[in-house]
């Protein structure tokens, strides 16, 4: 009855185990997905916001060009473009005043502003979507204040 006993307790822990081994198998870990060569992020602990946040931003952005004339269709694909060069300095100038010296916090100011701003112009876009004269009247221009005050 003892040997029973062992012998189903020991099926019973191998079999969790191999379970939970298949289970993690099967679950995409962040670090799996994170590419950072194709992101302006340093870092991958916050990729997976930054991935959703783009998504968001990129959708905006065509949804906007699509309604677009012509002219003003190109007025916002150049501040767009002077937007990501706002966006990739502002960014790289608060990583250096952070003046970390060590791998735990080098690219955390960094990739939180990358992320913020995102957000901040996908806000920025929606508002033209739902006023359209207010791009035209503002050039589709974003705000350059950062970090907020």
């Amino acid at each position: 009855m003892k040997k029973h006993f062992i012998a189903c307790i020991t099926l019973l822990f191998s079999t969790l185990a191999l379970s939970a081994a298949d289970k993690a198998k099967h679950e995409v870990q962040p670090s799996e997905t994170c590419d950072l060569a194709r992101s302006p992020l340093m870092r991958c602990d916050i990729y997976i916001d930054y991935e959703r946040s783009d998504k968001k931003l990129n959708q905006s952005y065509r949804t906007l060009m699509k309604k677009l004339p012509t002219a003003d269709a190109g007025s916002l694909r150049r501040k767009q473009r002077e937007w990501v060069e706002f966006r990739d300095k502002t960014c790289l100038d608060l990583q250096e005043k952070a003046a970390c010296d060590n791998a735990l916090c080098d690219g955390v100011e960094h990739d939180q502003c990358i992320l913020e701003l995102t957000n901040i112009r996908t806000k920025e876009l929606n508002l033209f979507l739902k006023d359209p004269r207010l791009g035209v009247r503002s050039g589709y221009g974003f705000d350059t204040k950062y970090p907020p005050r």
